[in-house]
């Protein structure tokens, strides 16, 4: 059978470990679908070491490896300067099979696909934090960012938004953008074993050192995502029961002296006893601790669709979320969520000590195939 052939553009990156997941999430909300629909992926990715970890992680049935860098020979190189001074294209191309591949996904900017129709050059903008959040920011990030977002509404023909809310940012800032828009929400996907044996939750339990029932913040520790309103919260709170645990990649090269900021506050408030930083953990120990919370704390001040969401969504956790315009969209129709004014740090303490969680069903499964079909035919 003749498969729809897509290009992904993958990289392993700690320090924006949404952007990897969000890649990786693409691939299982795919494998999903029945086999006769599911498309075959062109990966690229920087060398085969990256896609062997990464076919560990998704086991995709139908795909193949390709390198981002493309090392020509002086004869093949003088070939294409030849054919650059008389066609103004490449002769000799990067990618061998490109009029297979219907599009390629997400911001393919690599050398390899200069010569790639730009009808298939698929680019992704995820949010515009660095407008409505500019001080969590370097004037060198901001000029950056605002040349590549200027560059992409003037070249692009395809552009992929992660919510309403960022389409409409787009909008507001580049009104004479003649490219196609589209808004994906995308899904997420575990492989984790949530009926998980008595041993391996009691060995979980012991690497965390948790004791008794916890709230989970999955959050990078970044200046946006807001940790310290739930760190005053637990001021409040500090002679309860209420536990919080925060997981997440303990550094922030916007900030770099903000994680010990943080922890500096715990100190401060004596919290110690009611708030633990765990770093950056496996995904599926994250899974697994998501599964047996008491319920998800997501504070955030400014989001593009956050994956922490998803994964609670999926699996019908309770959800104490800030009410910024995002989180709203991301939970419209989930039921099992509050949300808090945003900073309101007393507003989070009287959620967190009085919740009664009751869990009504949701049928996130429908979500994922809707995405994956969605995807598919982005560039339709």
């Amino acid at each position: 059978m003749d498969r729809k052939q897509i290009g992904l553009i993958y990289a392993y990156n700690e320090t924006w470990i949404g952007g990897t997941y969000y890649v990786e999430n693409i691939i299982k909300a795919l494998d999903a679908l029945p086999d006769g629909e599911k498309p075959f992926l062109h990966i690229f990715t920087k060398d085969e070491d990256t896609y062997r970890q990464l076919q560990e992680k998704v086991n995709y049935p139908h795909c193949k490896y390709h390198s981002l860098t493309v090392t020509l020979g002086l004869f093949k190189r003088f070939i294409n300067f030849v054919s650059v001074k008389t066609t103004g294209k490449n002769y000799i191309r990067g990618i061998k099979n490109e009029k297979e591949i219907s599009f390629y996904y997400p911001n393919p900017n690599a050398f390899i696909f200069k010569d790639v129709s730009p009808k298939k050059l698929v680019y992704w903008i995820p949010d515009f934090q660095e407008i409505h959040l500019p001080h969590c920011f370097s004037e060198a990030e901001l000029g950056n960012k605002a040349l590549q977002r200027s560059h992409m509404a003037l070249t692009a023909q395809n552009i992929v938004f992660s919510s309403s809310d960022a389409l409409k940012d787009f909008q507001q800032l580049y009104p004479e953008c003649q490219a196609k828009l589209n808004i994906l929400r995308f899904t997420v996907h575990s492989q984790a074993d949530t009926n998980i044996s008595s041993d391996i939750w009691e060995a979980i339990k012991s690497k965390y050192q948790i004791t008794d029932d916890y709230f989970l913040c999955p959050n990078q520790l970044w200046m946006h995502k807001n940790h310290i309103t739930v760190l005053k919260a637990l001021r409040e709170l500090k002679n309860s029961t209420i536990k919080v645990l925060f997981s997440g990649k303990e550094e922030d090269y916007r900030n770099p002296n903000f994680p010990a900021e943080l922890k500096t506050r715990v100190d401060e408030y004596d919290i110690s006893n009611v708030a633990s930083f765990i770093g950056f953990i496996p995904k599926s120990d994250l899974d697994i601790l998501i599964q047996n919370a008491t319920a998800i704390v997501q504070p955030s001040l400014f989001e593009g669709w956050n994956t922490g969401l998803e994964e609670a969504k999926l699996k019908n956790k309770f959800i104490i979320a800030s009410n910024i315009n995002v989180h709203q969209e991301q939970l419209n129709d989930y039921p099992n969520k509050v949300f808090f004014e945003k900073e309101n740090d007393i507003q989070l303490a009287q959620i967190l000590n009085t919740l009664i969680v009751q869990i009504q069903p949701y049928n996130y499964q429908e979500k994922t195939l809707a995405f994956a079909r969605q995807f598919v035919n982005i560039n339709i």
